[in-house]
């Protein structure tokens, strides 16, 4: 009763797989997944054409098309059999909107996590309609059945090798790899070269059992060898692993020799049959049967990676990108993810290798697994020598030896049952994958009916786009943190401007951080002039970009802009009075693992029971008529208040005449934005006059509010004078020579 129990679990795992694809493939909007447009276009133009695509020369390529069409021409060098299925169940569209589902997002990041602009394309606030939605899906779910086939030959080949209980746990494992659900919900030629890969893999094992191949068998493993001819180029591959297992088989005593020559030719010649005109045409067109320069012409990375720190950077880029790393290649799972897969993987290799030294019996099907998975890494090495694709989705094919694999070396370490605790976690990630990472990477612009009273209001206006209000989603970041805030926008406009926010540096004025973005992944001319969009923002601040230690706030700069002709979209006030620009205040930047050293000479001097001077470092105490004199004050927030107060900095004589000052606000950390117990450095710089001063000067400070003057902070500590003002007692001498 075991089988017939594990092969009802198995189909539940496999309603699983199902039902998690679609909802992949309904929250990912049209043509994100990697190289979906192409493969879509592919099959949009064989039937919009009647005609198989030729490649040309990438520079001719360039020189006669659009950067898009150029994109979007990069799968042409497959095999046709994908997209002729996927054509045969499109044919009755007509797929007219397709160019409203192709407005690129000229800020995409490729391969950077980052947490704008992860959407390839633009994309209208309203669910897609149209033929051209219709003929996705349908492609999609084209995809999804390839890939349950997939699933079935895993569950299958494992069963064979370990049994039916463990089966179902290398049937969870691939049927829990986020990545491989990604792409299974998406228009892509590697779920049928994984299928017919799988589906080999499994009749290598299936006759190996039986002792036997019969004819059905020879012209079974016929069709798949054609089928996977007719895939993609790396799928040749398995020819050398059928005739290899076959060869090995008739040195072993398991097959005869009448049958294996019966299969080699029965393959050989179907292959030829039903694949080689496409060879032949690639001979006639390239003079190539493979089409491998004309193919290099469009991939080719040029010189292969010889840098050690480049190859094991792809190496890692594999790997991760085998289990989870969605979009293009820019949606990362949580992080733990990342340093639990290798402890999996490695107990699953060790114990493997354990049960391959115990079990005589299973050495040879072991081999083949292990040979499939080893076989498939060096097409890949050998692929991305050659041409930039080092992603985890190529080794898709060992998937089906891969998963048996891992799952007979849990059995055999720790038990089929924990095997199963071990996937419990990847599960849950795949399961969460569509409701966290994707939908928020791909989220629609938000509506709102009315500001939060928390938001802050600007009310800027540029030709019918207004910046309404915004909200820091934290008031204090760290130096490397990301920036994050919600924009309250409305309106519309013909032209798509892109809205822009930059963090600028409040001593330099420079941007340390920024991103340019459409309004929730929509061109602002789709959206409705009735609506109010909260547009989240969040990007990264470059530490290096900064002028000096922080604390201090930033400000943020925004506005719009439209890229072709790269126009700033004027800004008004809501009294229709111009602006120069719109900067606004925005978090504070704090480093707390930073102490500034202790000052030299210290002081202990209290303000309004909210601002304590600790001391004050000096550039000099010997000076000269013309000097500059820099003294760096050591401040700390001992409370918070509303007010942006002034500190008053100079040097006076014995008579209390003022010599030089240099009174400011603390630069970039006004008093309202401190933090209790912050500890910060204030930079000023005093010019000694040209004219002879007299010989003794004194420092001299004082905090008072800029608009009264007179009104000082009161002042308690050593040193303090009369006025709220702290006179130091050291002596700078004025040297006249």
């Amino acid at each position: 009763m075991v089988r017939p129990t594990a092969d009802r679990l198995a189909g539940v795992i496999g309603l699983f797989f199902v039902l998690l694809a679609l909802v992949y493939a309904s929250v990912t909007p049209i043509f994100e997944p990697p190289d979906e447009a192409a493969h879509f276009l592919y099959i949009h133009n064989l039937l919009r054409q009647g005609e198989l695509p030729v490649m040309q020369d990438r520079r001719t390529t360039i020189a006669e098309t659009t950067p898009l069409e150029t994109r979007l021409s990069l799968q042409i060098h497959h095999p046709p059999l994908y997209y002729l299925g996927g054509a045969l169940l499109i044919s009755w569209t007509q797929r007219a909107d397709v160019l409203d589902y192709l407005q690129v997002n000229p800020f995409a990041a490729y391969g950077v996590v980052t947490p704008n602009n992860q959407n390839v394309f633009l994309h209208r606030p309203a669910v897609p309609t149209g033929d051209t939605a219709l003929a996705v899906y349908i492609l999609r779910l084209y995809s999804i059945a390839l890939a349950a086939g997939t699933l079935t030959c895993v569950y299958r080949t494992a069963r064979l090798i370990v049994g039916a209980r463990t089966a179902l746990v290398a049937l969870l494992l691939v049927a829990s790899i986020p990545t491989f659900i990604f792409i299974s919900a998406s228009i892509n030629n590697d779920n049928l070269v994984t299928f017919f890969y799988s589906a080999g893999v499994y009749w290598c094992v299936s006759v190996w059992q039986h002792r036997a191949v019969t004819r059905r068998d020879a012209l079974l493993i016929s069709l798949i060898l054609a089928g996977i001819a007719l895939s993609k180029l790396p799928g040749l591959s398995l020819f050398g692993v059928v005739y290899g297992w076959l060869i090995y088989g008739l040195w072993r005593g398991r097959f005869n020799r009448n049958t294996v020559l019966r299969v080699l030719l029965t393959s050989s010649l179907l292959t030829l049959l039903l694949a080689g005109w496409w060879y032949l045409r690639n001979h006639m067109i390239y003079g190539d049967f493979l089409a491998m320069q004309a193919s290099l012409n469009i991939w080719s990375r040029g010189q292969p990676p010889t840098d050690p720190q480049i190859i094991l950077s792809e190496a890692k880029g594999v790997w991760e990108s085998l289990w989870m790393i969605l979009g293009q290649f820019n949606i990362r799972g949580p992080d733990w993810l990342y340093a639990y897969l290798p402890i999996i993987t490695l107990t699953g290799i060790v114990g493997a290798l354990g049960l391959a030294r115990r079990h005589k019996a299973l050495r040879s099907e072991l081999l083949l697994l292990s040979g499939v998975c080893l076989l498939m890494i060096a097409v890949l090495a050998y692929t991305t020598r050659q041409a930039n694709v080092s992603q985890g989705r190529i080794l898709f094919p060992a998937l089906v030896a891969f998963a048996p694999l891992l799952a007979a070396g849990w059995r055999h370490i720790i038990g089929r049952w924990l095997g199963v605790l071990c996937l419990l976690p990847l599960t849950l990630i795949a399961l969460r994958a569509p409701l966290a990472e994707l939908s928020t990477a791909y989220a629609p612009p938000e509506t709102i009916t009315a500001l939060p009273a928390q938001a802050r209001r600007i009310d800027a206006q540029s030709e019918g786009l207004t910046l309404l209000a915004y909200q820091l989603q934290q008031d204090t970041l760290q130096p490397a943190g990301i920036l994050r805030l919600t924009l309250y926008l409305q309106g519309q406009h013909p032209e798509d401007p892109v809205l822009f926010v930059k963090a600028l540096d409040p001593i330099t004025q420079t941007p340390v951080g920024g991103a340019d973005l459409y309004p929730g992944m929509s061109p602002t001319s789709a959206l409705d002039p009735q609506t109010i969009y909260a547009v989240q923002v969040a990007f990264r601040l470059d530490p290096s970009q900064l002028s000096t230690p922080p604390p201090y706030r930033l400000n943020l700069q925004l506005g719009w802009r439209v890229l072709k002709n790269d126009r700033f979209l004027p800004l008004e006030d809501a009294q229709g009075r111009s602006l120069a620009g719109l900067v606004l205040p925005g978090p504070t930047l704090l480093d707390e693992s930073l102490s500034p050293p202790p000052p030299t000479p210290p002081a202990d001097v209290t303000y309004g029971g909210i601002i304590q001077l600790t001391g004050y470092d000096r550039s000099a105490q010997s000076l000269k008529p013309g000097d500059t004199l820099t003294i760096i004050l050591h401040w700390r927030a001992l409370g918070q208040t509303p007010d942006d107060y002034v500190v008053a900095v100079g040097l006076i004589d014995s008579a209390g005449t003022m010599i030089a000052n240099a009174d400011a606000m603390p630069a970039g950390y006004p008093t309202s934005a401190w933090r209790t117990g912050t500890a910060f450095l204030d930079t000023r710089v005093l010019h000694i006059p040209p004219d002879p001063p007299p010989a003794e000067l004194r420092l001299y400070l004082a905090w008072y509010d800029p608009l009264i003057i007179t009104r000082r902070l009161p002042a308690s500590g050593a040193h303090v004078q009369p006025g709220d003002l702290f006179l130091a007692p050291e002596v700078f001498q004025v040297v006249i020579n």
